[in-house]
């Protein structure tokens, strides 16, 4: 016994191997699928069928607008009324608003001289960033708190960075911008105040043996 094939068109269909025009099932399948204007479009009984009674397809369709309801407002669908009421409050809000005020440009600072070392230091595990700060002369460690550009040469973190020291009262309160350090005025040590440029990793390794 031989296996069953699937079938790839139903009975009655014109491109089915056995195609019988006159068969019942040739004439179903045309009575569902053939109108007298060609090829059918929509199904029989759809509300845009061109031989289903009071169809629509005389009726050009509006970006926004409901066909069956074209006295509403396009896109938002409100009735007259209710558009009214809502350009007058729109009307109120404008006459209320007022111009932003122009943002100051934010001129970016100059990177060092020397763009080829290293001012920065990933972890090993990966848990953040180091610095050597010139104002404290110790390490700052930057971690997912604070957004890095990726930089080791030239780094930016934000936002500041604020550490104090409880035993002797000193205060670090800096940003650290295209491989500058710009100390707050609200810092202790000697350059509170001033940027200037972040030292290179060596640097600090060199001031920490010493």
């Amino acid at each position: 016994m031989g296996t069953a094939q699937e079938l790839d068109f139903p009975a009655g269909h014109p491109a089915r191997f056995d195609y019988d025009p006159a068969s019942p099932e040739a004439k179903e399948w045309a009575r569902l699928h053939i109108h007298p204007k060609g090829e059918r479009d929509f199904p029989i009984g759809h509300p845009k069928a061109l031989d289903t009674p009071g169809n629509i397809n005389h009726v050009e369709l509006q970006p926004g607008i409901d066909p069956n309801h074209p006295e509403l407002e396009a896109f938002t669908g409100r009735t007259p009324e209710q558009a009214a009421a809502a350009r007058e409050v729109y009307r109120a809000m404008s006459e209320a608003a007022k111009e932003s005020p122009a943002l100051t440009p934010t001129i970016a600072m100059d990177p060092p001289k020397d763009k080829n070392a290293a001012r920065a230091m990933q972890f090993s595990d990966g848990s953040g960033v180091l610095i050597f700060c010139p104002g404290c002369e110790a390490g700052h460690k930057f971690d997912s708190r604070w957004n890095f550009n990726g930089s080791l040469v030239l780094p930016t973190f934000t936002p500041s960075y604020l550490v104090q020291d409880g035993s002797n009262g000193t205060r670090c309160h800096s940003y650290i911008t295209n491989g500058k350090i710009q100390f707050l005025p609200d810092s202790t040590h000697k350059l509170s105040g001033q940027t200037v440029d972040l030292p290179p990793i060596a640097q600090m390794q060199e001031t920490i043996h010493a």
